[in-house]
């Protein structure tokens, strides 16, 4: 019935707008309490529910790249490599959400660490280049 309908329209439109409204708030401490922002954007991508619906308004790779220019604005290198690799083991294409800059210094940073038994590994070839797959993603 059209009740149900506009029901089910108007929870999906609550649903979407505390997204955007905890992601905003995500945004806005990771200046004065990244903890508080870490957490909430943990939240948000714990719960796929969030980000079910086709009009989302904010997308996982949204919230991963907040959480990846947190970390690395605070020098948590091996924690941007982690947060990438789950990027791209979702499917989300790092070069929409993530500054170029950004990840060739997080994969360079792993790799010049020594870092060999870490999870991007898989990604460098023995010469010490990004492997190709990462190359594609910021494929124009």
């Amino acid at each position: 019935s059209r009740g149900m309908d506009k029901e089910m329209q108007l929870e999906s439109l609550r649903r979407r707008m505390e997204v955007i409204e905890r992601f905003i708030q995500a945004r806005q401490a990771m200046g004065g309490d990244p903890d508080f922002a870490v957490t909430t954007c943990q939240g948000l991508l714990d719960d796929p529910a969030n980000f079910n619906d086709q009009e989302v308004g904010v997308r996982r790779g949204d919230v991963y790249s907040l959480l990846v220019e947190n970390h690395y604005a605070a020098g948590m290198v091996d924690q941007c490599g982690m947060l990438l690799q789950r990027m791209r083991g979702e499917g989300i294409p790092l070069a929409h959400y993530v500054d170029r800059n950004i990840v060739a210094d997080v994969l360079g940073d792993v790799l010049g660490g020594g870092l060999g038994g870490n999870e991007l590994s898989g990604h460098f070839q023995n010469d010490g280049e990004v492997d190709d797959d990462i190359e594609e993603d910021f494929a124009e």
